[in-house]
């Protein structure tokens, strides 16, 4: 609805047109806008008075001299009505209103009220009739309710003479005349966003409550969910990381090319796959591996701190040389876990003083701690690569499947990214390889033992060649040993070449009895006897003792 200064009018008629290229017109809140098509624009003879649906004009706006006004009351279309008010960041009540759709029959009622209104408090005298555009018979919408769609959605069998006792005092019509279980009728005028029986279940359901709709079981029992094996595998290891106090990164896709020649991560006769559009010039390349990203922001956050240990680790995909030289051919995506780890350690055992800087072994005991609770026999073969140290890199298996390696970084590639002032260990895992061969095991609980526990820290003289997993399993062998793990190595004086001293903890109890110390011993005794057999093992002894 909206007032135009009659007197201001130019000729003796309102036309509801387009605007035309660059038409100008002054709206009330003083601003000169430029209009284009298909814009509607409430017109005279000679100018635009008004944008519809939106703000009239001020060249016939109502002042303080205005004796006689011309009512205007319409409907018009909501996506030109938004696509206007878009256009010219122009936003109004009536705009909003407009864009949302009202009824038809509105206009005819809102011009009589209005008029009514103006007689009565303004005395205002009406010229007689009204000049309807809108010739043509609006049909009047109707919508069908039934029972059984009530039923379905609500849960409960509702009557229909119930449904019809609520919604009739929202102000819906009905039709015709009753039927049993289907009725039609037409929503209130005033609710333009009423089109569908589920709307009307809606206002049904909102006036009876519904905290008053009875509860009912569902008609069938929930299927099991499904379980995504490479999804869950993921996710364990992202919550394992996590617990052994990694902290998890997220780095673009993108590389150049001396970042990927430098870690020979595709062989020579192959190209990096380039990208079409590439948002920086210096990295118009995928990534092939994700080793230079995690030492980027490893490098990034050590400029930034310099005293605390950093452990950071992805999870992401990267994207291997094209397999085949057909056109429609896709790149191989694969997804890996890079972790790194460099600094000062924070453990606070006994044997591990705060300043000692982390190694790896602490890498390794990561990648053990992440593979708990997953299937699958876990082992380490040393070997050697173009990016690690000598001596100080193992591949990774599981289940006598290679899924990865960890390793100290070399020099001059922690030179290259600023980590020279301590070792930078990185474990690097192919996530498709062990989703291939490890799946997430049920937790089985036992009863545990109500006897307590006692430890022994074991000295033992080993060639280098024997890894520590092997010493573990052969321990572990003993029926009172409840657990046992390395907790420290030694190389030096009183140690001969080709060998270093190893320190186990061996951790002794019994499900059946408090264990004495004469049984503890002679489990000590028969655990020397198996190394040494097995293995060439001795103990240890120091200058103080025997």
């Amino acid at each position: 609805l909206h007032a135009f200064d009659f007197n201001k009018l130019e000729g003796d008629e309102i036309i509801v047109r387009q605007a035309t290229e660059s038409e100008p017109l002054e709206t009330l809140d003083s601003q000169r806008r430029t209009l284009t098509p298909p814009m509607l624009v409430i017109a005279d003879t000679a100018n635009p008075i008004g944008l519809a649906g939106i703000m009239g004009g001020v060249n016939t706006e109502i002042d303080e001299d205005t004796t006689d006004i011309f009512l205007e009351a319409a409907n018009f279309n909501a996506a030109n009505t938004k696509a206007t008010r878009s256009a010219l960041g122009l936003n109004t009540e009536a705009s909003y209103r407009f864009e949302r759709g009202i009824r038809h029959e509105l206009a005819p009622i809102a011009l009589k009220r209005a008029t009514y209104l103006i007689s009565q408090l303004c005395g205002g005298i009406p010229a007689e009739g009204i000049i309807d555009t809108f010739s043509a018979p609006h049909q009047i919408k109707t919508i069908e309710i039934t029972e059984t769609r009530f039923e379905k959605i609500l849960g409960v069998p509702v009557a229909m003479k119930d449904i019809w006792n609520i919604i009739k005092r929202l102000g819906f019509e009905k039709i015709e005349e009753d039927v049993a279980q289907v009725i039609n009728v037409s929503p209130p005028i005033w609710r333009s966003d009423i089109s569908i029986q589920d709307d009307i279940i809606e206002e049904y359901a909102r006036i009876y409550g519904y905290d008053n709709l009875p509860t009912s079981s569902l008609a069938s029992p929930i299927p099991s969910q499904g379980s995504e094996n490479p999804q869950t595998v993921r996710e364990h290891m992202r919550d394992r990381l996590v617990s052994a106090g990694m902290n998890e990164t997220i780095s673009y896709s993108i590389t150049d090319l001396e970042t990927i020649n430098l870690f020979d991560s595709i062989s020579s006769d192959q190209q990096p796959i380039s990208i079409a559009n590439p948002m920086d010039a210096s990295k118009k390349y995928l990534r092939p591996t994700l080793v230079p990203n995690v030492l980027e922001t490893l490098s990034r956050n050590r400029r930034t701190n310099q005293q605390t240990g950093l452990r950071l680790f992805e999870i992401g995909r990267v994207f291997l040389p094209l397999q085949t030289d057909e056109i429609d051919s896709m790149p191989v995506e694969k997804e890996e876990i890079v972790g790194a780890i460099t600094g000062f350690s924070t453990a606070t055992d006994l044997w591990l003083e705060s300043d000692r800087l982390m190694d790896f072994f602490d890498a390794k005991g990561i990648v053990e701690h992440i593979f708990r609770g997953l299937s699958g026999v876990l082992s380490f073969t040393k070997s050697d690569g173009t990016t690690y140290e000598t001596g100080k890199m193992a591949d990774i298996f599981l289940n006598e499947v290679l899924i990865g390696q960890i390793g100290e970084l070399k020099s001059d590639l922690c030179e290259f990214y600023d980590l020279s002032a301590s070792p930078v260990v990185i474990f690097h895992l192919s996530l498709q390889a062990i989703q291939t061969v490890a799946q997430v095991q049920f937790v089985n609980y036992s009863e545990s033992s109500r006897y307590p526990s006692s430890f022994r820290d074991l000295a033992l003289i080993s060639s280098k060649e024997v890894n520590s997993e092997s010493i573990v399993s052969t321990i572990m062998k003993n029926k009172l040993v409840a657990d046992s793990f390395p907790i420290d190595k030694y190389e030096g004086a009183e140690v001969p070449d080709g060998k270093h001293s190893l320190t186990m903890r061996i951790i002794f109890q019994s499900n059946e009895k408090t264990l004495s110390a004469k049984e503890i011993d002679r489990a000590h005794i028969q655990i020397i006897k198996s190394l040494e057999h097995q293995y060439k093992i001795s103990e240890r002894y120091f200058s103080n003792e025997r």
